[in-house]
């Protein structure tokens, strides 16, 4: 469930998938949540130096099609997306690598979007 108060207009809740219960599959579109590390790295993570060439994401909620799984890891051309407009976002990453572990899925598109 999204944060709220009393000015909160909107809630929106999200039906989570765990890793373990998905196989992640070439060509298709998965909205995912990143973890909090993956935004901003601790010292001494490599992540965006050795496998994104020094970009690391900063929307917590991506818009994401995979295009290539090797083991643990993941990667996609994605999107930022905004819950609370409902909309994408401008910032856009091509061949960015993820941790499976580090995602959690919130939903699973069954086609594409426009």
């Amino acid at each position: 469930m999204s944060e709220w108060d009393e000015d909160t207009e909107v809630i929106h809740f999200y039906s989570t998938t765990t890793i373990s219960q998905v196989d992640f599959q070439v060509g298709k579109l998965y909205r995912i949540k990143l973890e909090n590390y993956i935004l901003h790295e601790p010292p001494n993570f490599t992540l965006s130096t050795n496998w994104n060439k020094g970009v690391i994401p900063t929307s917590e909620i991506l818009d994401a099609r995979v295009i290539n799984v090797q083991g643990k890891m993941i990667q996609v051309n994605a999107v930022g997306f905004d819950v609370n407009t409902n909309t994408q976002k401008t910032d856009t990453y091509s061949y960015l690598w993820l941790p499976k572990k580090s995602i959690t899925i919130l939903g699973v598109y069954k086609e594409d979007i426009k």
